[in-house]
């Protein structure tokens, strides 16, 4: 297995799928929000659904696009690994719950649900509309309780769900609707968690930092912005993170085979951040040599 396909743009760290391999061997896996395009670098719900299955996980691709969740399941089995598009949106409770029990039908068993689905939104202020809150909300926490609430009834002693959070959650970045629905999702780790400790069901979550990701170019591009102009706004946040480099969705895809897998295995109600310590700065950090 390499960590470079040609044509694939997958862009791995090199050695990430050897130092990976087995870690989740024989588990079931669900990641919302997984879909890719194109030749781009993964995004960080294709890239989490790529690592789990170089770790040996059955990927379960869930996706409201299909030719998206078709892209992630194309990368998967170009390495020769196992996965399958399922499709439906996260607003719609039968949809879900319909995929959810496809996929135990077709795998015998789920073990790892990755709740990665989310969008920016429209709401950036207090002024915005109900509807583009709601629509926020409906997507990133809503999206979020209804896979969970799907997924429960097959999980069983030894399973864990991890929730992709954001840094927006304690740090904003001017995206009230996006920043209150992450915040919304550091309270439901906490809550199940506790509540479904018992059954030996772990839950956690991953808080990305400044993660360079397709969604995030494709939303500067449509702000209007040149690429030496997009190439100037990632050198300016690099240099606030204390790493002084972005993150890529493999970052993100690590950190959640971790949570993931055995090696967390007593860890359960915490948010890990994921950031190059961008968490740890007061302010804006300047440029140092």
């Amino acid at each position: 297995m390499t960590d470079e396909i040609a044509g694939l743009s997958l862009s791995a760290p090199p050695g990430l799928f050897e130092r990976s391999r087995n870690r989740v061997a024989g588990r079931v896996a669900i990641v919302t929000g997984a879909g890719g395009s194109g030749d781009e670098p993964p995004s960080i719900g294709s890239a989490i659904a790529v690592l789990l299955a170089a770790a040996g996980a059955k990927v379960a691709v869930l996706d409201v696009d299909s030719a998206a969740a078709l892209n992630t399941v194309g990368r998967i089995r170009t390495l020769g690994l196992e996965a399958q598009a399922f499709i439906a949106d996260v607003r719609r409770r039968d949809q879900v719950d319909a995929a959810v029990a496809d996929v135990a039908r077709q795998y015998g068993a789920i073990h790892i649900v990755v709740n990665n689905v989310a969008i920016l939104g429209d709401a950036a202020t207090l002024e915005s509309s109900d509807e583009d809150f709601l629509r926020t909300l409906d997507i990133n926490v809503m999206g979020t309780i209804r896979t969970c609430r799907a997924a429960l009834p097959y999980l069983t002693r030894g399973s864990a769900i991890t929730h992709i959070s954001s840094l927006g959650a304690m740090r904003s970045f001017g995206k009230l609707d996006y920043e209150a629905s992450k915040g919304a999702i550091n309270s439901i780790v906490n809550t199940m968690a506790i509540e479904y400790g018992p059954r030996g069901i772990r839950v956690n979550a991953v808080s990305p930092g400044q993660v360079w990701t397709p969604m995030g170019r494709r939303r500067l591009v449509t702000m209007g912005m040149t690429e030496d102009e997009i190439a100037a706004h990632r050198q300016e946040r690099a240099s606030g993170v204390p790493l002084h480099k972005e993150g890529t969705g493999w970052d993100i895809a690590a950190a959640t085979l971790f949570l993931s897998s055995d090696d967390s295995a007593w860890i359960t109600g915490q948010l890990l951040a994921v950031d190059g310590g961008q968490s740890g700065v007061v302010g804006y950090m300047p440029r140092t040599n």
